[in-house]
């Protein structure tokens, strides 16, 4: 039903076309994107066809091919690949990818799609799958059949990661630790504002440095290209004090202007940053901007650890500041045989807190026990999304022989 092809570079013109017309692709997946670290990923991007139509590109999928560890030959003369075959990861070179979809395609279409991949990729050399989809905020329509399909299909969850994310949309009252934060901001005359990437990284990479031991995913110079293709999605904050001369950055933030959804792709302060609150002036004015641009969503990011198996009560570091409520997925597993999927389950609570800290009059006068507490709904939640998935495909039994 569904013919499959590498990309090529003759693709380009179609394959930007139809992730700008899908119902789930973002500006990650446009080649000018992708293309950015073709150094460091072997590209293993598929474009799909619907039989009988070669003309019109149905879906694609992004992904590279992660090639299988040498093992020693036998005899321990020389090496050779793993004989389980290379792994289909879909993408390692950006944070979530997965089958980006035409609108006419539906439910029934995306298992066969799915089902008929498979071999085709074991066709072609590869034993695993890394499927990593799109979380459901950028969706531009809901698309999570292909969770469902892979559900069918026998997948397993491997990992599922946490991130807290703030509805624009819904007004949240400011709270104390919030306004405190901003009035020493005030206090030490912090401004906040587009700034230069060459001011910004290397801010960014000492504070990696220092407190996890790593360097930024993106380098100067690429971060550069990336912004000079998108100068509309990539953005550049800084906040320094009005009263230094030198205008020193005390803390930054990159941000990714996603259809709908502002990302907080980078943040880091520097000492003086944390003393003067610099990131919270410059989240404060991040938020509204996002607000001003139509947003619907503000991210903050993933508060997990380990590979999502800790999470980290102090991240995002805004968190306190905007009335957090963390909410997390129920991921569904099936059998260890063929892909992984994700199946998650989102609840929403009500968010318990008194936004002024007072007790209910009414019941102070009665002289009544005072509640601690005070209902309302939580603009913000959390979703997880970034399952990592590796699990072997189901090959064909062999034919047994028989002796005469």
């Amino acid at each position: 039903m569904f013919t499959f092809r590498f990309y090529t570079p003759d693709d380009r013109p179609a394959w930007d076309e139809c992730v700008l017309r899908s119902r789930n692709g973002v500006f990650l997946f446009l080649r000018a994107y992708l293309e950015y670290h073709a150094d460091r990923f072997e590209d293993a991007s598929v474009v799909i066809h619907a039989e009988g139509h070669p003309g019109r590109i149905v879906a694609v999928l992004p992904a590279n091919r992660q090639r299988a560890p040498l093992q020693p030959a036998e005899h321990g003369h020389g090496t050779t690949a793993d004989a389980h075959g290379d792994t289909f990861v879909t993408h390692g070179g950006l944070t979530f990818g997965g089958l980006v979809m035409d609108e006419k395609l539906g439910g029934t279409q995306v298992v066969t799609l799915l089902r008929e991949l498979l071999p085709w990729l074991a066709a072609h050399g590869f034993a695993r799958l890394k499927y990593k989809p799109t979380p459901h905020l950028y969706h531009r329509l809901p698309s999570e059949e292909d969770l469902y399909a892979l559900h069918q299909l026998g997948a397993q969850t491997t990992q599922v990661l946490l991130s807290s994310t703030l509805d624009l949309t819904r007004p949240c009252p400011a709270s104390s630790a919030r306004k405190n934060a901003l009035r020493i901001a005030s206090r030490h005359n912090i401004q906040a504002g587009p700034c230069a990437w060459e001011d910004f990284w290397p801010l960014l990479t000492q504070t990696l440095q220092q407190r996890h031991g790593v360097n930024p995913v993106h380098n100067l110079k690429e971060i550069r290209l990336l912004a000079s293709r998108f100068p509309d999605r990539l953005e550049v904050l800084g906040g320094w004090s009005s009263q230094d001369p030198s205008q020193q950055l005390q803390a930054g933030a990159v941000l990714f202007h996603y259809d709908g959804v502002t990302h907080t792709q980078y943040l880091a302060s520097s000492p003086a940053g944390r003393d003067s609150h610099a990131q919270h002036r410059i989240i404060d004015t991040a938020i509204e901007s996002a607000r001003a641009r139509g947003q619907r969503w503000f991210s903050f990011g993933t508060s997990t650890t380990e590979g999502g198996r800790a999470l980290n009560d102090g991240l995002p570091p805004q968190g306190d500041l905007r009335c957090p409520r963390h909410h997390p997925a129920d991921a569904g597993a099936g059998p260890a045989r063929a892909l992984t999927a994700w199946i998650s389950r989102h609840r929403r609570r009500p968010f318990f807190r008194c936004p002024h800290g007072r007790p209910a009059p009414e019941l102070a006068r009665k002289n009544l026990p005072v509640p601690t507490t005070v209902s309302r709904a939580s603009p913000l939640h959390s979703t997880g999304f970034q399952p990592y998935c590796r699990t072997p495909f189901p090959w064909p039994a062999c034919p047994q022989s028989t002796s005469a």
